[in-house]
C-alpha cells in the first residue's frame, strides 16, 4: 500500500476554495485575485502539518489520482494564508504552477478544491506504529538529515517520490534530499 494510502483515512477538512470574489490584491509587486474560501478549522498553528488539495468534493478514502491537485507541508501558516491582514488565502505554489491548472484558471472554469490537513503528532504517531510508515520513524531519527522535526516535509517528499504524476499542481518532484533518505530506508 502506498504512503499516501495510509493516511487518507486521517486526513481531515480544513479548506473548500470555491472560487474567486472578482477583488485583488497585491502581494509582492504583483496583483492577485482574491479567493473565496470557506474554513472548516481554526487557521493552523505554526507546526508541521502535511496537506493535500483535491477537486471538491470528492472522496478522500477512494481517490481517483485525476483528482489529486496538490501535496504539500507546512511549518508555519504563512505559505497559505498572506494579505488582507493574513486572512486571505494566498498560497503561490498552488498559483504558479506550469500549465493550466494553475489556481485562478482552475476556479475560473468552475473547478473548487478541498484541503485536507494531517498534523505533526498523528503523522509521527502513524510512523510508529503502521508496519509500512515504520522507515518513515528511521528518517525521523536520523540526526544527519535536515527536518527531522518536520515529518509533514518528509512525508510530502515520500508521496512525491512514489506518485510525482498523480498531483497535477506539484511542478516539482522530491528534492535531493529526500530521493536520497527515501531511497535509503525504503530498501532497508
Amino acid at each position: 500500500m502506498s504512503t499516501f494510502k495510509n493516511l487518507t483515512k486521517h486526513f481531515e477538512k480544513y479548506i473548500t476554495i470555491k472560487g474567486l470574489t472578482g477583488e485583488r490584491y497585491n502581494y509582492r509587486s504583483k496583483n492577485h485575485p482574491v479567493v473565496d474560501y470557506e474554513l472548516h478549522k481554526e487557521i493552523c498553528k505554526n507546526g508541521s502539518w502535511l496537506y493535500i488539495a483535491v477537486e471538491g468534493n470528492s472522496d478522500v478514502l477512494d481517490l481517483d489520482d485525476s483528482k489529486k491537485l496538490y501535496v504539500g507541508c507546512k511549518k508555519e501558516r504563512a505559505r497559505m494564508f498572506r494579505g488582507l491582514n493574513g486572512k486571505n488565502f494566498h498560497h503561490e505554489q498552488m498559483r504558479e504552477v506550469n500549465g493550466q491548472n494553475i489556481l485562478e484558471e482552475y476556479l475560473e472554469i468552475g473547478g473548487t478544491a478541498d484541503i485536507f490537513i494531517i498534523g505533526k503528532d498523528i503523522l509521527e504517531e502513524l510512523a510508529a506504529q503502521v508496519t509500512e510508515l515504520q522507515f518513515i520513524s528511521a528518517i525521523l531519527a536520523d540526526d544527519s538529515l535536515k527536518r527531522t522535526d518536520q515529518p509533514g516535509w518528509w512525508y510530502e517528499q515520500i508521496i512525491l517520490s512514489e506518485e510525482k504524476e498523480s498531483w497535477s499542481w506539484n511542478i516539482k518532484g522530491a528534492g535531493s534530499e529526500g530521493k536520497r533518505a527515501v531511497k535509503k530506508y525504503m530498501q532497508a
